[in-house]
């Protein structure tokens, strides 16, 4: 009987001891502090429990974090029938305090509120939320023993804001609709459905060109994203702009977080591009590609445009580029430079994005020279029409840097050969200082070409070949019979060419 009166008072002082922390002032106390404490070990963020009252039936609880930021839970629960029926309200003034644990430069305000409600083998959650100033609804269903569920609407988000909120600056602004069907989110992989639209996207372009001096045009774009949500993604995204139209498909691993997709791209109006090319361009083009980013970016860029075509790849910051049989008439209408040779190219670029250092080889072979001002030029004074002169060999290479070029010419044809002593171009003022040697039958002279590449100054020391030529001629003429072997040596030693 003692040992049984032992007990009953265990019992008994656990049950009251139980009592008196829960539904008690003092063990509400002794409560708050666990809460604060537990909080600012898992957080490292200061939060004081203002308020802290449990009934058995009735809970409330208030807590406020740092910069005012408040968190509001009150409602009943039932032991007995373990159900629950809960409101909560957070308001973050400020969530700026929460980057350390995101791990991202957090601003912004954000409020959210709803209601829990079931019982422990079955919860739901239903709220709303001004997430960037949006009109936010979710609905999530958690069950110990079917398959957990969920629904997140955000209608009309404001992407200026979520760019702010995530601490981007402000490049765009658009209204963003997101719709999200969670099929399961019980097994730890999330699964379902997502959409999402951006309409009335408008590019930021004085922040553009403040952050990377790039003059864009004004830009409108909208954007449609398409996914299956998976351990790997798969999803299809379109993006319509002003510059550009892309369609992309591919697959996101959420594990490795390794993306892989293949795009199509169209530009209608290359003059769009100029402000990332520095360089005015014209015409159309279409290309397609892949795109691999993991550790590094690795993409790559196929277009047959120009008679011919350009394949592009891209392995981090190294960019290889090799052209095949591109019409030079049509390269250069695109270029806006001066149409003066009428061939094929073949040939390959290599760039250091980094660097900003581009070498390159153009093969030319087989074609010849338009009526241009050097043509003209030697029309002139020799009366030959080199239009007809067909390079066997026509080799263009040299390095880019920066805005500079330095490249190497060497062309040959049976009755013509031109070689470069200089050839210099300055392509953000749009200039050109070169110095070509040319052959041509019994003549050696130099042409001089200098100034804007699309109506450069082109001068020449052939006129004082020919004028040395023609008194050769006179004086050898006059001469007649008089003209000897060692007065010939003489002739031709004042006269050299």
């Amino acid at each position: 009987m003692r040992y049984i009166v032992y007990l009953f008072l265990t019992l008994t002082l656990l049950i009251a001891s139980v009592y008196i922390v829960l539904f008690t002032p003092v063990g509400h106390g002794i409560i708050k502090d666990k809460i604060t404490s537990n909080i600012k070990t898992h957080t490292a963020l200061d939060a004081k429990v203002e308020k802290f009252s449990l009934s058995p039936s009735i809970i409330d609880i208030s807590i406020v974090l740092p910069q005012n930021n408040t968190i509001i839970i009150n409602g009943t629960y039932s032991i007995f029938s373990k159900g629950i029926d809960l409101n909560y309200r957070l308001n973050f003034n400020d969530i700026s305090i929460f980057s350390n644990l995101s791990k991202q430069n957090l601003k912004g305000k954000l409020n959210t509120q709803g209601r829990v409600f079931g019982n422990i083998e079955n919860i739901n959650i239903k709220g709303q939320s001004d997430l960037a100033k949006s009109d936010t609804k979710y609905n999530f269903i958690l069950s110990q023993n079917k398959k957990s569920y969920g629904k997140l609407e955000i209608k009309d988000a404001l992407l200026s804001e979520i760019l702010y909120m995530t601490g981007q600056n402000n490049y765009a602004k658009g209204d963003i609709n997101i719709d999200i069907d969670l099929d399961d989110v019980k097994s730890g992989e999330i699964l379902g459905k997502a959409l999402l639209k951006i309409d009335n996207g408008i590019v930021n372009k004085k922040l553009v060109k403040k952050d990377f001096d790039i003059d864009l045009p004004e830009t409108e774009f909208i954007s449609v994203i398409d996914a299956n949500i998976k351990k790997i993604v798969d999803f299809n995204m379109l993006l319509d702009s002003s510059i550009a139209n892309i369609n992309s498909k591919g697959t996101f691993d959420q594990g490795t977080q390794k993306l892989v997709s293949k795009y199509q791209v169209k530009i209608d109006d290359l003059l769009y591009l100029q402000p990332l090319t520095k360089h005015p361009l014209r015409g159309e083009i279409s290309a397609n590609g892949d795109i691999v980013k993991s550790e590094k970016l690795e993409a790559s860029f196929n277009s047959k445009i120009f008679g011919g075509t350009i394949d592009t790849t891209l392995d981090d910051s190294l960019l290889i580029g090799k052209l095949s049989n591109i019409d030079t008439m049509k390269l250069m209408y695109m270029l806006h430079y001066p149409e003066i040779y009428k061939g094929k190219i073949n040939g390959k670029v290599d760039t250091d994005i980094k660097s900003d250092k581009l070498d390159f080889y153009f093969d030319l072979k087989n074609g010849h020279f338009v009526s241009n001002q050097f043509t003209s030029l030697i029309s002139q004074f020799l009366k030959i029409d080199i239009t007809n002169e067909k390079f066997s060999y026509a080799v263009l290479e040299g390095i880019k840097t920066k805005e500079n070029i330095d490249a190497k010419l060497e062309m040959r044809s049976l009755k013509m050969k031109i070689l470069s002593k200089k050839f210099n171009m300055d392509t953000k003022n749009n200039l050109i200082d070169a110095v070509l040697f040319v052959e041509l039958g019994k003549y050696k002279f130099d042409v001089n070409i200098k100034g804007d590449i699309n109506s450069p100054k082109v001068t020449s020391d052939i006129a004082k070949k020919v004028i040395k030529d023609k008194a050769k001629s006179k004086i050898e003429e006059r001469l007649g019979d008089k003209l000897d072997e060692n007065t010939k040596s003489i002739i031709n030693k004042i006269f050299k060419f």
